[in-house]
């Protein structure tokens, strides 16, 4: 091999090696712009806060608390220096909202209390400042609605209920007069309906009963808009029904003068969702109560009117049974009804009506366990007193053997339950007075009954015990006579 030849082989693979040289050294640098790039990527706000969320996420699953607060924290600082660079970023600008509640709701979990309202005190600025750049955007007007009652809900936890009842009223009016007459989206008008009955809570809970029922009725007025706008109307009314019933509550408690107009509202509400409820037993059983509150209510000043309340009541539960005679709830239901109505015609002096009523009470009461238990001998004791009081002293007689017999079933059962051996005693204090009364008394079996429930009395302590105690006491005293 010549000289030449071995130049220029030894210049092709200096020149080889250079290129493999250069491409690595290339590689090299981009590899190096790449991470450095990764780098600077990774320390922009805007990753920090990515970041610091994914492990916000993450520890919140967890269910740790402190690590999720740390999380938070360091993803507010990142958000904090993406505003710093553009004060006006909306995607940032929510991040923002969305971590102060975060924030105040780990706050809460952990029992602090004046860091969660800080936190939701943050969230409303937040919440009003995006509202005011965006009054008609749905995004903006839910976020204001939401933080509102949030920071009411903390409020009325600490006593201020004025306060929590002023920023709810204040978010639901600055969204209402953001829609100009118009009508609002579906789940605005949802938002609406909770914030407004949030706002008559916390009047309510400051006894400002004016202000509690105003706001009662504009999530009414509300709740009937989704019915109007909803897919699902019968859910929409159930809902209406539902915000309806809790005005009708609120005006009761308060003594407001709505409670009456608010109270039928209720029951013709209710009455229109029978035929297109899913569950229209439950509405069924819901309507039997309202109506029991109304007859309550009214049965002062209004016979009339108590008595139709009271009678579709035990209609609506007799179905109820009818259709379903296993359910021990609705038989339940229907026999606190039946004593329910017995009370409400002996009050009235209609002695006959009642004793018909507990009859039927006592009947009804049969078919639950354990023969009616306690139940039936609250209706058989009612039912045999105003036998007596009628003077048709056999049948009441009869009526009060059959209690107390029940009675030491009962007592004997649950030795255990002082409830038990009180109502016992008290069965046979009442059949012992209806066996001494003319004609023909039976004081010997009377003296029998009296030691007998006596008896039930020993080792009891109560008011109750001793009160039946001393009246057993004192009829024992008169049949030694």
């Amino acid at each position: 091999m010549s000289l030449s030849e071995d130049r220029k082989r030894t210049l092709l693979l200096v020149g080889i090696l250079g290129v493999v040289l250069g491409t690595g050294l290339v590689q090299y640098l981009w590899q190096q712009k790449r991470e450095a790039a990764a780098v600077a990527q990774a320390n922009r706000p805007e990753a920090r806060a990515q970041a610091a969320l994914q492990d916000a996420d993450r520890a919140t699953l967890a269910h740790d608390l402190g690590a999720a607060d740390q999380a938070l924290l360091r993803a507010r600082e990142a958000l904090d220096a993406v505003l710093l660079e553009r004060p006006t970023d909306e995607g940032a600008l929510r991040s923002r909202l969305v971590v102060a509640r975060r924030l105040a709701n780990v706050a809460e979990q952990a029992g602090r209390a004046a860091q969660a309202r800080e936190h939701l005190s943050d969230a409303w600025r937040r919440a009003q400042a995006l509202f005011e750049a965006q009054r008609t955007g749905e995004r903006a007007r839910l976020d204001l609605l939401t933080v509102a009652r949030e920071l009411a809900a903390v409020l009325d936890r600490a006593g201020e209920h004025s306060a929590a009842a002023q920023r709810t009223e204040e978010a639901a009016k600055a969204v209402e007069g953001s829609l100009k007459g118009l009508t609002p989206p579906h789940t605005v008008r949802l938002a609406l309906v909770d914030t407004w009955e949030a706002a008559a809570r916390g009047h309510g809970a400051a006894k400002t009963a004016d202000a509690a029922i105003a706001a009662a009725r504009q999530a009414i007025a509300h709740a009937e808009g989704a019915v109007k706008t909803s897919d699902q109307p019968a859910v929409a009314m159930a809902r209406l029904s539902n915000v309806a019933g809790e005005a009708a509550k609120l005006a009761s408690e308060l003594g407001h003068e709505s409670v009456a107009d608010l109270e039928a509202q209720v029951i013709r509400l209710l009455r229109a969702r029978l035929d297109t409820a899913q569950d229209p037993d439950a509405v069924r059983r819901t309507l039997g109560i309202w109506l029991a509150h109304r007859a309550e209510r009214v049965k002062a000043t209004d016979d009339a009117a108590a008595l139709a309340a009271l009678e579709e009541a035990i209609a609506l539960r007799k179905a109820l049974v009818a259709r379903n005679p296993e359910d021990a709830e609705a038989r339940e239901e229907y026999v606190r009804a039946l004593n329910a109505f017995g009370a409400f015609h002996s009050e009235k002096d209609r002695d006959d009506k009642a004793v018909a009523r507990y009859a039927e009470a006592a009947e009804a009461a049969a078919g639950l366990p354990e023969g009616g238990g306690r139940m039936r001998l609250i209706a058989l004791g009612n039912q045999a007193h105003v036998l007596g009081r009628l003077d048709r002293i056999a049948e009441s007689r009869a009526v009060a053997e059959q209690a107390w017999i029940l009675g030491q079933r009962l007592a004997d059962g649950t030795k255990a339950d002082p409830k038990a051996a009180e109502d016992a005693a008290r069965a046979g204090l009442r059949y012992a007075r209806v066996l001494r009364a003319p004609p023909k008394p039976q004081k010997d079996q009377a003296r029998t009954v009296v030691q007998q429930a006596r008896d039930r009395l020993a080792g009891l302590k109560g008011s109750r015990a001793q009160e039946i105690g001393k009246a057993l006491a004192e009829l024992s005293e008169e049949l030694g006579r």
